[in-house]
C-alpha cells in the first residue's frame, strides 16, 4: 500500500499543501525549514498531505538532526517503503490504513483494492 500523493486544490479530509508545509515548519522550526524550503514541500506531498505522516516526518527530522530534509524525500521517493519509512517508535502510519482497513465491509475493502487500479496520481469523489 502507498501513501496517495495529493496535487491540486485541496481534496476532502485533506489539508491544503500550505497547511502542510506549515505543519511542517512547526515541528522543524522556521529557520530550518525554510532553508530547504522546497524537499519541505517535496515531503509533504510524498505524505499525501496526511497529518499524522507529516508528524512521523518530521519526528524523523527532529530526531535525526544529522539528516537533511533531502535525504527523507530520497527515503519516501520509494513508494513500496514508503508506508514502512513514516514510523516512528509505537506511531506508525500503516497501522492506522491497516485499522481503518479492517473495519471495513467487505464489498467496501474490494471496491478500496480496486481503486488501487485506476491510472492517474488521484481522483475525487466527484
Amino acid at each position: 500500500m502507498r501513501v496517495p500523493s495529493r496535487r491540486g486544490p485541496g481534496r476532502a479530509g485533506f489539508p491544503a499543501l500550505r497547511a502542510a508545509v506549515e505543519l511542517l515548519r512547526r515541528i522543524l522550526g522556521e529557520r530550518r525549514a525554510d532553508a530547504e524550503a522546497d524537499a519541505v514541500a517535496r515531503v509533504a506531498e510524498l505524505c499525501g498531505r496526511l497529518p499524522l505522516a507529516l508528524r512521523v516526518a518530521g519526528n524523523w527530522l527532529t530526531v535525526r538532526s544529522g539528516w537533511n530534509v533531502e535525504h527523507l524525500v530520497r527515503r519516501l521517493a520509494d513508494e513500496e517503503r514508503r508506508l514502512g519509512v513514516l514510523a516512528a517508535g509505537d506511531l506508525r502510519v500503516e497501522a492506522a490504513f491497516e485499522l481503518s482497513y479492517r473495519q471495513l465491509t467487505a464489498q467496501a475493502a474490494r471496491m478500496l483494492r480496486l481503486l488501487s487500479l485506476v491510472p492517474g496520481p488521484d481522483m475525487t469523489a466527484a
